[in-house]
């Protein structure tokens, strides 16, 4: 797993980028991201903390989520899942930790 490190201070841009689903390389030129969303889940407690963590998500050049990290309470470790559906209907997820430094 990837683990991400920030201050609490910081709001950051960050992307995800997607392979295909049958693992044989990236999103071809005919197939994009169509939605995104973006969970974020404190570790210790399990709590929902999407909506004052995370903002402004989208795709992004195609194959990409793109959204913007905000926040935190420092020493706190965190789950940040990344979701795309595909405009053939494939759905992609990618789960980070986040440690707030």
């Amino acid at each position: 797993m990837i683990v991400i490190e920030k201050t609490a201070y910081e709001e950051i841009f960050r992307t995800c980028e997607f392979k295909r689903a049958d693992g044989q390389g990236w999103l071809n030129d005919l197939e994009t991201i169509v939605s995104a969303e973006v969970i974020i889940i404190e570790r210790s407690t399990g709590s929902d903390v999407s909506a004052t963590m995370a903002s402004d998500v989208a795709p992004y050049n195609s194959t990409q989520v793109r959204y913007k990290l905000k926040v935190g309470t420092f020493g706190k470790t965190y789950y940040i899942r990344v979701r795309g559906l595909s405009s053939n209907g494939q759905k992609f997820e990618e789960v980070f930790e986040l440690r707030i430094i």
